[in-house]
């Protein structure tokens, strides 16, 4: 893969650019709490909040997902390697033990979702999953050695800005269809009366 980059594109070891890569434990599950997110809430580059079981929160909030955190599913046949961004600021969430929280302060973690998922990174998943069939592994020490490019700032911020924008316009479609289905459902009601 190196060979064929232009030379001011620099690989790097992700290990290196990382403060904090580590696998989720087994939550202790209660009727309240931070929501879980297991192997199926790690989409490519968004996280889905459907169905989502609470636990407690861990007393060390270091194990727990933080706006700002990447996490990448570590199980699973077809999903192993799925990244997405946690850029969620109003509560934290606590990972499974099949979800892998990577957490810098070098790489915006939108752009590292988007290069995780990109071929370059699916690639590297391929190259260090291990397992046979049934369920496929990827452990943090091998998500270490992942490959990079520490992009420049302004590249990482352009990237950002789409993924905000885009998270935007979701947001706001789906606000729409609510209010096209409570006005379906108002109309039919009416109907129903008159």
């Amino acid at each position: 893969m190196k060979e064929k980059l232009p030379k001011h594109v620099k690989l790097v070891p992700l290990g290196s650019l990382l403060a904090y890569c580590q696998r989720g434990k087994q939550p202790d599950y209660s009727a309240e709490g931070f929501p879980v997110l297991n192997s199926k809430h790690i989409l490519e580059s968004r996280i889905s909040f459907q169905e989502n079981r609470h636990a407690k929160p861990n007393p060390v909030p270091i194990f727990q997902i933080q706006c700002g955190d990447m996490l990448i599913n570590g199980t699973g046949r077809g999903t192993v390697g799925r990244a997405a961004p946690y850029l969620i600021s109003e509560h934290h969430a606590i990972p499974d033990n099949h979800v892998t929280i990577l957490r810098t302060s070098t790489l915006d973690p939108a752009y590292l979702s988007f290069y995780l998922n990109s071929l370059a990174g699916k690639l590297q998943v391929e190259k260090y999953q291990r397992g046979s069939s049934g369920q496929l592994e990827l452990y943090p020490f091998d998500i270490r050695k992942f490959q990079v490019w520490d992009a420049p700032s302004s590249i990482q911020r352009e990237i950002r800005t789409l993924y905000d924008q885009a998270t935007e316009c979701e947001k706001r479609s789906r606000e729409l269809l609510d209010q096209a289905k409570s006005r379906v459902e108002q109309l039919i009601e009416e109907a129903v009366q008159a």
